[in-house]
């Protein structure tokens, strides 16, 4: 197995992945593509954002593109196809739910949360999924729109920080390594 096929699939996820404290040491349970996730207020208030920032798409396509471009390591359309089913929307949910946690508190979640799922939240979704290749006209911003943004601007920069990309770079690597483990178990490489 060659060891640059799992920090290529790791690299995918560094951008949008966080820890998961798993220790596991029988490879075939090491990753679990069956999720569930937490019901609690700041646990939902971080997914419905994740949700409407098309994150697990956003993953998705970096992930391609990533795979698409290592033309060195003749990776096979099963090894390909193998860490694509993988990756699944609660599977990504799951990973960035304790980076988000860990950088920005319930009530800075539930009001970003309430500021994604509204009209303007709706309308920068609508772009994001646009830059993703999403065939969607693009939306009218509004003078309403950019007073809602102002209005947020604070707890919007706290999607920004740092330590949040940090540590989910780790924790997509994390994720990236078990998936390609996997896959190498099953013989897709």
């Amino acid at each position: 197995m060659k060891l640059k096929y799992l920090f290529l699939v790791s690299f995918f996820l560094t951008a949008c992945a966080t820890t998961q404290n798993q220790s596991d040491t029988n490879l075939s349970n090491s990753y679990n593509k069956d999720v569930e996730l937490p019901e609690d207020p700041h646990s939902q208030a971080i997914i419905d954002i994740l949700k409407v920032m098309s994150i697990p798409q956003i993953a998705r396509v970096a992930m391609n593109k990533k795979l698409a471009e290592d033309e060195t390591q003749n990776l096979s359309p099963e090894y390909i196809q193998c860490i694509n089913e993988q990756l699944t929307d609660n599977q990504v949910y799951a990973l960035m739910l304790p980076v988000y946690k860990n950088n920005i508190d319930q009530e800075s979640a539930l009001k970003l949360a309430e500021f994604y799922t509204g009209p303007t939240g709706q309308k920068i979704s609508t772009i994001l999924k646009i830059k993703l290749g999403e065939p969607l006209a693009q939306p009218n911003i509004t003078q309403e729109d950019v007073q809602a943004m102002a209005k947020y601007r604070p707890l919007l920069q706290e999607l920004k920080k740092p330590e949040l990309k940090e540590q989910a770079q780790v924790a997509g690597y994390n994720l990236g390594i078990r998936m390609g483990m996997q896959c190498a178990a099953t013989g897709s490489i």
